[in-house]
């Protein structure tokens, strides 16, 4: 038996975990927010950076925590790739350049 059945519960409306309040303050610190410390604990400056984010990237403001989160996993994901890639190529680049 499902003991969730008679939770209506939609995955986007689940209060994140401790850890992934730290996971969102480091992806809105990697973004330029300022969330406070990433300890983990929804604060005002975490909530203020949540809404501050929503602003800056348009989304509904009536997005869950949970859908901001998933966004921002999305967003700080393809940041580091990105980042990894001007590395590698600069790196690669600069091997090159010796002569």
């Amino acid at each position: 038996a499902d003991d969730d059945a008679d939770l209506p519960v939609a995955d986007e409306d689940l209060p994140l975990t401790g850890e992934e309040v730290g996971q969102l303050q480091a992806d809105l610190t990697s973004l330029g927010f300022d969330p406070g410390p990433v300890d983990g604990i929804m604060g005002e400056a975490t909530q203020g950076a949540i809404d501050a984010a929503i602003v800056q990237y348009q989304l509904d403001v009536a997005a869950s925590n949970r859908e901001v989160y998933d966004y921002l996993r999305s967003l700080a994901d393809a940041l580091a790739a990105a980042n990894a890639a001007d590395s590698a190529a600069n790196d690669a680049g600069e091997a090159g350049s010796d002569g």
